[in-house]
């Protein structure tokens, strides 16, 4: 089960948006935590500064991912994330203010 994120306590801009679904993701090669939003493909990478973000849409032909940032946890340039399932390391990570159910 992924770990979604609340909504409200994760306020962008002071502008609720309640159509986004966050979901707190990991790096696959190292485990650093990010915030996605799986509804308008938005990658959070800082939990303090909300501005910080990219688009993670790959188009249809494009079989590579480069993401305009190398992973702030092991440093890849070519690196990609999955949905975080413990609950345990969603807490004592970095967007542990924003999950749901808290």
């Amino acid at each position: 089960m992924s770990i979604r994120v609340d909504n409200e306590k994760f306020d962008i801009s002071g502008v609720h948006n309640k159509f986004a679904d966050y979901v707190v993701v990991v790096c696959s090669c190292c485990t650093e935590q990010y915030l996605h939003d799986d509804e308008h493909l938005r990658l959070y990478y800082d939990p303090h500064d909300h501005t910080k973000w990219f688009i993670t849409h790959i188009g249809i032909n494009d079989q590579t991912k480069h993401y305009p940032i190398p992973c702030k946890g092991c440093g890849k340039i070519d690196w990609d994330f999955t949905d975080l399932k413990e609950r345990d390391k969603a807490e004592t990570g970095p967007w542990r203010n924003y999950i749901r159910g808290w």
